[in-house]
């Protein structure tokens, strides 16, 4: 079985601003891996390791929005 460690990265720019302290959800080919805490840059990070399965996957970072931000 072949592993690798890798990081996942999102970043959350609303309103002409990076968003700092948002949740950002991190989901591989539509199954939740984790989430991350947007840092004062609004980059949000994952530590993840791959495990054995399709050469390419699709991964999605989600913010759910809050009363003041919209999703994305």
């Amino acid at each position: 079985m072949r592993r690798k460690a890798v990081e996942l990265t999102a970043r959350e720019f609303q309103l002409l601003a990076w968003l700092a302290g948002q949740v950002v959800d991190f989901l591989v080919e539509g199954t939740p891996v984790g989430a991350g805490i947007t840092d004062s840059n609004g980059r949000a990070t994952l530590a993840w390791t791959i495990d054995d399965g399709a050469p390419t996957r699709e991964i999605i970072a989600a913010f759910a929005g809050d009363p003041v931000y919209a999703p994305s």
